[in-house]
């Protein structure tokens, strides 16, 4: 008797501790989740910005040309815009390869994590099936 009793105590406590770990577990895959929308939304953010410029670059190439200062001033400003826009391109095409490369890591640390959980699921109902039976 005293050792069925020490073995169901072993079997709690180990079951308190998968338990803490499957919380855990969620925890980090809440977080993963909150990560990938995060990332989504920034994706989606710097695709806006980047067809905003561009179609301000096209605003920009299609006037006209004038005459005298005025056509000198909004030469400057188109080349400078131009150059901006060259930037900002390239550090939204970069921030956007940096966000789809963290989604795809965070996608696979969700899935990793998702797998855990089912398998620390899956181990915690096994024992007590199992013993249920042998108390029957």
């Amino acid at each position: 008797m005293n050792k069925l009793v020490e073995g169901r105590a072993n079997l709690e406590a180990a079951s308190e501790s998968i338990r803490s770990k499957l919380e855990r577990t969620k925890l980090q895959l809440d977080g993963a989740q909150t990560k990938i929308s995060e990332l989504e939304r920034l994706n989606d953010e710097l695709k806006r910005t980047n067809a905003d410029l561009t179609r301000q670059l096209e605003k920009w190439q299609s006037l006209e040309t004038k005459e005298g200062e005025a056509a000198e001033t909004e030469r400057k400003q188109r080349i400078a815009l131009e150059m901006e826009l060259r930037e900002v391109k390239e550090t939204s095409e970069k921030k956007a390869e940096k966000a789809a490369a963290d989604l795809e890591k965070a996608k696979a640390r969700v899935e990793k994590v998702r797998v855990t959980v089912q398998e620390w699921e899956v181990s915690i109902s096994l024992p007590f099936k199992h013993h249920v039976s042998c108390y029957i």
